[in-house]
């Protein structure tokens, strides 16, 4: 039977991975879009060189793969083994998730956005919360 401290860590880490879902989907639907967190503007790097711009845009497609297939993954783990109580399965939310939340903190740090805030506490939460129950289990 699952219990509903797994099913509201589940729902959290769901919406995480949602977050990084859409983020990677808006990313490589708009690489453009990330040259504005470093304060340029594809008319400056184009200026500057069109051997960088292609490059940047390369990093940034290449980040919103990355965030997309990350936050599928955080999603069906979550879903189903997180939900269950596997061990394995929190270990691997807590890793994914920390790596995850290393490109929220830097986009906090380089933007000053707010947003990153939520999906860290989001994340946190979703990992702590079930650990005494999870973890607690015999093997």
């Amino acid at each position: 039977m699952l219990s509903r401290v797994l099913n509201a860590a589940s729902v959290l880490l769901v919406i995480f991975g949602m977050w990084s879902v859409l983020t990677g989907i808006m990313v490589l639907a708009s690489p453009e879009w990330m040259l504005g967190m470093y304060g340029v503007t594809v008319m400056q790097v184009r200026a500057f060189s069109q051997d960088l711009l292609d490059s940047m845009m390369l990093i940034n497609r290449f980040f919103g793969l990355c965030s997309l297939s990350a936050g599928l993954f955080v999603c069906v783990v979550s879903l189903i083994p997180h939900r269950k109580g596997e061990k394995w399965a929190w270990y691997t939310m807590l890793v994914v998730g920390g790596i995850l939340m290393s490109t929220g903190l830097q986009a906090l740090w380089i933007s000053l956005d707010p947003a990153p805030i939520v999906f860290i506490a989001l994340w946190v939460v979703g990992v702590a919360l079930p650990a005494k129950e999870i973890l607690g289990k015999p093997s």
